[in-house]
């Protein structure tokens, strides 16, 4: 357990080095045991998540080199499939990529139900049906899922129940092996996707996405390859409004195209930003306004950074109002900003923030990831010293994030309970 010391107040001015995309990251991982040939990646974060997915591979005698740079070499080549009923797949909700990377090969597979932030109850019903529908029996005990392959003939198109980016990925990591040409319908929209399907190319798949189809074509053999992940989207947002709030900050590394509502909450608060080939800089101004936003599926408003906004938006002395259309219980934060005197008034799906109210320090609890960064924001936004417990969340999605708040001025530590 660690604790997060934030004494606030300081402008915050300078560059942060953005890093590469979490959610990216992992998906390219689980597709590199897929298609099991040698790969070296760039621009891959050093955050507990991703090192978490790599002790799992241990256990399936796959290597890999990771450099502090970033630089990922996978070679799962030896890869032996076993059971996976272990604390590390319990712990992050990503590991069920792996059933779409090693199902297809393996036949049968059994593996602990996958963990991950607790903000909400959020049941994998719409990756097990997608199983379901490619003849895997599906199966489940004590909190240990069983897949078994139980049909050989493949179904040509298959639609997902809802849209989805994980359930997207293991439909992919699934299908990618087929001898048929398999067309996947009502697939997420979001950018990482896209990237995810670049490096299945680049190593030799076939597969093109239209709209909100995916058609996967039969391929014979895979091969070696680099490939460089895209940049965190959700790092980019915590550090523009920090600096909407405190300061002025370049934030190196984004590629405008993926951004748009993140520059569409920006403009509506009144934070002055703008694009330097690949910088976004954004600066706090004095012309501040009320911002109604919802989120929503790429490229609408992420619910990823909706916890974040929220507390960027009690910088701003006006009202405001977030829908939240994607997880209808991610407001963790709320009751934690509260204790900083927040005035936020929840209505099933919908906050009311007033931020004409002066927060003051607090001991809160980070219950999950962006709870955790949306508390150092309000946290960095008050003169005084503020506990946030539980931060080692925080190390799960924002890489080096007390090196790189030191950098811009922020007066933050962390302590060991």
């Amino acid at each position: 357990m660690e604790t997060c010391i934030v004494r606030g107040g300081n402008k915050l001015e300078g560059e942060v080095e953005i890093s590469g995309s979490k959610n990216t990251a992992l998906c390219l991982i689980a597709a590199c045991l897929s298609i099991k040939k040698k790969t070296r990646f760039h621009r891959i974060p050093h955050l507990s998540d991703i090192h978490n997915f790599l002790n799992i591979l241990k256990y399936l005698h796959v290597s890999f080199d990771f450099d502090e740079d970033g630089t990922l070499t996978l070679d799962p080549t030896q890869i032996k499939i076993t059971d996976l009923i272990m604390d590390e797949v319990r712990n992050f909700r990503a590991s069920y990529y792996l059933i779409g990377a090693l199902l297809k090969e393996a036949g049968t597979l059994r593996i602990a139900y996958p963990g991950g932030c607790s903000f909400d109850y959020r049941p994998i019903d719409i990756h097990l049906q997608f199983f379901k529908d490619m003849g895997v029996s599906v199966s489940e005990e004590k909190n240990i899922l069983q897949f078994k392959r139980i049909q050989e003939k493949v179904k040509k198109e298959i639609t997902l129940k809802n849209i989805s980016f994980g359930a997207t990925v293991n439909a992919i990591l699934f299908c990618m092996k087929s001898k048929e040409e398999i067309q996947l319908n009502n697939v997420s929209p979001e950018c990482e996707i896209d990237f995810l399907i670049q490096y299945l190319n680049k190593a030799g798949a076939n597969i093109e996405k239209k709209k909100n189809s995916i058609y996967i074509h039969p391929v014979k053999e895979y091969h070696e390859t680099t490939f460089t992940n895209m940049f965190d989207r959700m790092e980019t947002g915590t550090f523009a409004f920090l600096g909407g709030a405190l300061g002025s900050l370049r934030l190196k590394g984004v590629d405008k195209r993926y951004v748009a509502s993140l520059e569409r909450a920006l403009f509506m608060s009144g934070a002055q930003h703008y694009f330097a080939e690949d910088t976004l800089v954004v600066r706090h101004s004095k012309e501040q306004h009320s911002v109604i936003m919802e989120t929503g599926i790429y490229p609408l408003f992420p619910t990823d950074l909706q916890p974040i906004l929220t507390a960027y938006l009690l910088s701003i002395p006006r009202i405001h109002v977030i829908r939240e259309n994607i997880y209808q219980e991610r407001f963790s934060h709320v009751e934690e900003l509260k204790k900083m005197g927040a005035m936020i008034t929840r209505e099933r799906d919908t906050l009311l923030i007033n931020g004409i109210f002066t927060l003051h320090s607090a001991e809160m609890m980070a219950k999950d990831l962006r709870c955790g960064a949306a508390l150092l924001l309000a946290g960095l936004l008050v003169p005084e010293e503020s506990q946030i417990h539980h931060a080692e969340v925080l190390k799960r999605g924002y890489e080096r994030i007390y090196e790189k708040l030191h950098l811009i001025g922020a007066d933050v530590g962390v302590k060991k309970c």
